[in-house]
Order: C-alpha cells, then sequence, then structure tokens
C-alpha cells in the first residue's frame, strides 16, 4: 500500500551543503569597534580556513549587533575568500538593521545565500565601498568618499580632517603594511551613513602585517613583552601617542596615526578605534586593551557627526 506523505523542506541550517564546506556560526555580537574578543576569535576562524583553502558555510543569523567597520572587515574577507576561488555560503542574520546592513555592504556578492535574504523595510542606510590592490594613496578616490560622507553628515561638501585622515591610512598601508618597505598591500575602504543618526563612519583595512609588527620596537620592549611588564595594548598607546617611531626611521614618517588621536583629541572626528594584532585602542575614552585573539591586519575606524568641523 502506498503511504502519501508531505515532503519537508530543509530548513537554513540543515540545507544540504557540499561535504567540503565547514559550517560556522557567528556569535550575536559582531563588532571590532565595541566588543572586540568574540568578533576577533570569528575572524581568526575564518582566516584558518581561508588559509588551508577550506569553503565555508556561515550561519549568520545570530547576529543581533552588527557595526559598519566589522561589516566592512566581513565583506573584504569574503571577497579574499572568492578570489582564492573557495566556496562560501549564508545565511542573513535575523535582526533587521544587522541583516540590512550585511546585504548592502556587499556581503552577498561573495557568499552564495542559503535562502534569499529577507527583504528590508525603510532606509537603514547607504554605504561606498572600495577596494585598492596597488596599495597606492588615492586622493581621487579620498575626494568622492569624503564628500560622500560630509554632504550628508554636515552638509558641507568637505572635511579635511577626515580627508587627511584617510589619505594617512592609505600611506601608512604603503610603506608599513608589508614585511618589505615598499612592498604592495591591498586595501579596503568603506563609508557607511546613517540617516537616522546623520552620521557618517569610515572603516579603512588592510590585512597586513600589522602596526605592532611594522613599527620599530626596540629590543628593550620586546624584552618587556616576553616578561610580561608590557602588553601588546601599551605597545599601540605608545604607536599611536608618536613614543614609538616608524620603522622606517625617517623623521617625517610615523606622523600619520599620531596626528589622527589628536585630531581624535581636538573633536574634529569622533570615536577612533584602531585594532592591530592582537591589541584594541578605543581612543577617545582613552582604552586600550590586549585581544585574546590577533587580528590579521589592520583596521582603523572613526566617525564624522553633524556638529564637527
Amino acid at each position: 500500500m502506498w503511504k502519501r506523505f508531505r515532503r519537508q523542506e530543509p530548513s537554513p541550517a540543515r540545507s544540504v551543503l557540499p561535504s567540503s564546506l565547514v559550517p560556522i556560526t557567528a556569535p550575536a555580537r559582531l563588532s571590532l569597534r565595541d566588543d572586540p574578543d568574540p568578533a576577533t576569535a570569528f575572524f581568526a576562524v575564518l582566516e584558518d580556513y581561508r588559509r588551508r583553502g577550506q569553503g565555508v558555510a556561515l550561519d549568520m543569523r545570530p547576529v543581533e549587533q552588527l557595526t559598519p567597520e566589522t561589516c566592512a572587515m566581513l565583506a573584504a574577507v569574503m571577497e579574499m575568500f572568492r578570489r582564492k576561488k573557495l566556496i562560501v555560503r549564508g545565511t542573513s542574520p535575523r535582526a533587521e538593521a544587522a541583516r540590512a546592513l550585511l546585504v548592502r555592504s556587499g556581503f552577498f556578492e561573495h557568499v552564495t545565500p542559503m535562502v534569499p535574504p529577507a527583504p528590508v523595510r525603510g532606509d537603514l542606510g547607504q554605504i561606498r565601498r572600495r577596494r585598492n590592490d596597488e596599495g597606492l594613496a588615492d586622493p581621487t578616490l579620498v575626494d568622492t568618499f569624503v564628500n560622500f560622507a560630509s554632504s550628508r553628515s554636515i552638509s558641507r561638501p568637505e572635511h579635511k580632517p577626515s580627508y587627511r585622515c584617510l589619505l594617512e591610512c592609505m600611506a601608512n598601508t604603503r610603506n608599513h603594511a608589508t614585511e618589505q618597505f615598499g612592498g604592495r598591500q591591498p586595501w579596503w575602504v568603506a563609508v557607511h551613513f546613517d540617516p537616522e543618526t546623520n552620521i557618517s563612519a569610515f572603516s579603512f583595512l588592510d590585512f597586513g602585517v600589522g602596526i605592532l609588527k611594522s613599527a620599530n620596537i626596540r629590543m628593550a620592549r620586546k624584552l618587556w613583552l616576553k616578561l610580561g611588564i608590557a602588553t601588546p595594548a601599551d605597545l599601540l598607546r605608545e604607536v599611536l601617542t608618536g613614543e614609538i617611531p616608524s620603522r622606517t626611521e625617517l623623521p617625517y614618517r610615523g606622523r600619520g596615526l599620531p596626528g589622527m588621536v589628536k585630531t581624535c583629541r581636538s573633536g574634529q572626528v569622533r570615536r577612533l578605534v584602531v585594532v592591530a594584532n592582537d591589541a584594541h585602542a578605543d581612543v577617545e575614552p582613552g582604552v586600550y586593551r590586549k585581544l585574546k585573539k590577533p587580528l590579521h591586519g589592520t583596521l582603523v575606524y572613526w566617525e564624522l557627526h553633524p556638529r564637527e568641523n
């Protein structure tokens, strides 16, 4: 006797995946800016599988908080997977704001969705992003991105402090992100405008050796690190304040990051955050911390608020 049955469609979490894909679940709070340890642990797992040449299946549904800089980093990492011809499949967050940010970041340009992302209601922000493979400074691109942000956040066509910050980030990548001075290291830049707060968030990142490995750290400080007298957070603070000079040892180099710190402290930009290697700096409140898992590369983030000039 034949029995009638109803076919059950697989849920996103149980979708049939190629056996070569490794399932990875994102944390509920995914923010390099606000809560770096869960985020760096997540990116460390991704980097490990990317280096192995292993595709992944990302379950992003649990993500409740996702911030612009982490979204920019995630989209860049997914692009690196794709360029290595690795398969990535993924879901989108249940939380609407996180889902909107992820979709607009370009994440699904490099990730095959397990199911189509649910629609997003209303205007939850605008994003501009770009990758530069040559690792060179690009003043035209800086103009475009800064004008995009300043015309929305402060109703002016330019914001010189953000222009200087972005240009310095590009120059630092060119001069410090590779093992060899002057080598090529691609960088990514993204600007997210939030229409509810009128805040523009700049994110600049590269996957080079990281600030702490490129800084001119003398043997005494390296010994302090080994003995536990100093921490990576201490070193990052010294780099950002200019106490540790550029590895080029040129007097006019190494001023970029300390200059950005001064710009933040003067209120011309807000919420400057630097994540490099195993250290995290939230410059405005002066909070520096050692990370449990290092970040592969460097992330620099800052905000342009409506009242800044």
